[in-house]
Formats: C-alpha cells, sequence, structure tokens
C-alpha cells in the first residue's frame, strides 16, 4: 500500500487476517496438548496461506516481457498450437524458439544452405507454425539462434552440423583440440568465411520469415578452464602482427589482457554487423542477445564484451543469463539492468535449476520489477509448466496479460 502497488488490497487484507485467526488458533490447540503430528500438519496449512498472500501482494503490470526459451519437439501444427496456447494461459506473451537444434535448423532452408533441416520434420516449417500460432495469440516469436555453437558431440543429428561439413571453420584450443566447453561444436568467430556465412543464413530468414526478434545465443567462445580457445589461423596471425609476439596462454602475460580484448573483438564485429543486417532487411525485428550472468566476468571468461553491446545501443534487448538459486540472483541481475542504454534489460529465470521452485521464481519476478528489468525469460518451457511456475504467477504477478514493451 505504502508503494502503491496496484493490487486487490482488501482482499489481501482478508487473506492477512485469516492467516493470523489460523495461526492464533493452531498456538492454542498447541498449548492445550495437541499433538506435534496435527500441529505440524497445520502449521503446513498455514505455509500455504502465507504463499497465497506472497502471490497476491505481487503487482501485475500491464507492459512487461513474460518469456519463455522453447526447444521444441513438435513435428505438426496441432502439437504447435497446443503448446502456444497452454504458455499463453500461463502468462507468456513471448517465446523465444531455438531454431537450431540437434546441429539441423526448423526451418526449410535455401536448396544450396550447409544447414539441414531437422529429418523429423519431414519438410514441415516448425518455425512458420510457431510463428502463426503466437501471432493468433497477439504473443512476439523471436528465433533463438546458436551461433558459434551449432551443435554438440551428443547430438542426434551431429553429421550434419556445420562443424563437420566445414572442419576449417572449427575453433582451436590452446591445446589443439576442437570441443568446446568439453562437448560443443564451436565455429571460430575469427573465421571471416564462417562468420559470413552465418550472417548469409541469417538473411534469410529475416526475409523470408515474420519474426519478432532475432536472439543471438551462445555468442561468444567456449569457456576457459583446462585450455584456452582461439589459437588457429587468423586470430593469432593478426595478433601476432600488432603486437609483435604470438599468444599463448598465459594468463600472467603482460599482454593478455590484449589478448583477450582481441578476441572478444571478433565476436563483437559479428554483433555489430548483425546490427546492419537487421536494420537493412528486416528494421521491424528487435536484435537481443543471451549473455553470460557475470556481467563484468564475461570479458575474460568466455570473450564476450556484452556491457559494450548494451551501453552503444547495438540491442534492442538484452537477455542476461542470471541464473541462480541464492542472493547472487539479484547481484547479477543488478549488475545489468544499472547499465545506461536504450536497450531492455530482460532477465533469465533459472526454472530448470534444482531448487527453483515455484515460490523461489515469483520471488524473483518481484525482485526483477524493484530493480527495474523490463521483464522475465524462464528457462525453459517444460520446467515452467511441470513446476507450476505459471500457475503461481497468474495467481497475482501474471493475473492479467501483459503487452510487450517493444509491440508493433
Amino acid at each position: 500500500v505504502e508503494n502503491c502497488y496496484v493490487i486487490n488490497t482488501s482482499e489481501v487484507k482478508q487473506k492477512v487476517e485469516d492467516a493470523r485467526l489460523f495461526f492464533e488458533e493452531i498456538k492454542a490447540q498447541l498449548e492445550n496438548s495437541e499433538s506435534p503430528d496435527e500441529y505440524l500438519s497445520k502449521r503446513q496449512d498455514l505455509f500455504s496461506q502465507i504463499e497465497e498472500i506472497k502471490s497476491a501482494t505481487s503487482e501485475c503490470r500491464p507492459v512487461e516481457y513474460r518469456a519463455v526459451w522453447i526447444e521444441p519437439t513438435e513435428t505438426n501444427q496441432k502439437q504447435v498450437k497446443k503448446t502456444v496456447q497452454e504458455l499463453h494461459d500461463l502468462g507468456i506473451n513471448t517465446i523465444c524458439l531455438e531454431t537450431l537444434v540437434q546441429a539441423t535448423v526448423i526451418y526449410v532452408p535455401a536448396e544450396d544452405s550447409l544447414f539441414r533441416q531437422m529429418p523429423t520434420l519431414r519438410g514441415f516449417d516448425l518455425l512458420q507454425a510457431y510463428i502463426d500460432e503466437c501471432h493468433a495469440l497477439d504473443m512476439e516469436l523471436h528465433v533463438w539462434m546458436p551461433v558459434f555453437c551449432v551443435g554438440s558431440t551428443s547430438s542426434k543429428y551431429v553429421a550434419f552440423s556445420l562443424f563437420n561439413k566445414k572442419p576449417e571453420w572449427r575453433i582451436t584450443a590452446s591445446d589443439g583440440t576442437n570441443y568446446g566447453d568439453s562437448y560443443a561444436l564451436f565455429l571460430d568467430p575469427a573465421n571471416e568465411e564462417a562468420c559470413n556465412y552465418l550472417l548469409e543464413s541469417y538473411k534469410y530468414i529475416l526475409e523470408k520469415y515474420d519474426i519478432d526478434g532475432f536472439q543471438l545465443d551462445y555468442i561468444r567462445y567456449p569457456h576457459t578452464g583446462n585450455c584456452d580457445w582461439g589459437y588457429s589461423g587468423r586470430a593469432v596471425e593478426e595478433f601476432k602482427e600488432k603486437y609483435g609476439v604470438t599468444p599463448k596462454f598465459e594468463p600472467s602475460a603482460s599482454y593478455w589482457s590484449d589478448w583477450c580484448k582481441f578476441r572478444a573483438d571478433y565476436v563483437t564485429d559479428f554483433v555489430k554487423k548483425m546490427r546492419v543486417l537487421v536494420d537493412t532487411y528486416a528494421p521491424n525485428v528487435k536484435l537481443s542477445a543471451d549473455l553470460y550472468g557475470h556481467v563484468n566476468v564475461a570479458p575474460t571468461a568466455v570473450y564476450q564484451n556484452g556491457k559494450e553491446w548494451i551501453e552503444s545501443n547495438l540491442l534492442d534487448i538484452a537477455f542476461p543469463m542470471t541464473y541462480d538459486e541464492t542472493g547472487a540472483f539479484a547481484d547479477k541481475a543488478s549488475a545489468y539492468i544499472s547499465l545506461k542504454s536504450d536497450a531492455l534489460i530482460v532477465c533469465g529465470i533459472g526454472s530448470y535449476m534444482t531448487r527453483q521452485n515455484a515460490s523461489m521464481s515469483r520471488d524473483q519476478v518481484k525482485k526483477l520489477r524493484v530493480l527495474g528489468a523490463e521483464g522475465y525469460s524462464f528457462f525453459e518451457n517444460t520446467s515452467y509448466m511441470s513446476r507450476n511456475i505459471g500457475d503461481t504467477l497468474l495467481k497475482g504477478a501474471f493475473a492479467s496479460p501483459a503487452v510487450s514493451p517493444l509491440a508493433k
């Protein structure tokens, strides 16, 4: 009330009074020697009432992103319609649809494309189906595109991946290996031919499909660990030409910060080219990126300078992957939200995480609103539904539909 939240004040007051009276009742019964088992059962009922109060004190905002990431499994229009309708009914207004799945694509690629459609689709255009069903319900559909990670060693159709079709495009580690993050099939951000091919493939999507957003994921190098990444071809030669030293995996070297930034700049160059591509061929599409959870760690951990992209307005929306089941969630989110930019900050909530139940997700939504986020994106749709997160949010924060901030 003091913060002027738009909530059903009289209803909440009644819930609070009911809970208070119930508490006094079970307290008195316990003092009158009621068995502990009966008390514990009623105690749990009281906690349920308190959860109802927490949900009811969540303000329902009319304009915000309520997004969810989806790795699609549907193979026909009827199945797509069911998925989209269920998410719509659970408060979602934006679907981020993974478009490169199991090293194959879910749309019908150009005849000369190196990308192959997922065989189980048998020519069915899953991307178009999602676009149609989302737009029928006034929801946004954003292409969620893994960029430099084009599959994994466990991908069902790994033989069709660009990683295997164009081995000269693979990233190389300091120890000579190629599998980023121990399992991921990464292309080299410094490989100009690979980058140009990806951009041309994305142009095809932008021109052919009426999408609302294009989201860049894995727009980074693999994680550093026992080895480092980016030790092939162009990057090494250009760094040696500029700084007069052949870079090695030695973080204590005087040139190390330059070598980190040098590689991060290749990723930034790709984002700049993507910005031009979107503005030229699909100016109504929002460009976004999935960003490393720790904004200040990203430039040296995965050579991703998301802070620069946000502050220079290369992105329309930033989706920082701020997943966390601890108090660090707010710190991660705040670091992104505090950046000065026109870009909207839509923070990721890790609904898939082990301890991330519906109550925690609801509380993180409330926290993000206080911090000033323009919305939330849940990873991913199956956990959002199976853990009753949507059902919980419908009791307060998502009680009414919301319009996305950049709706057409």
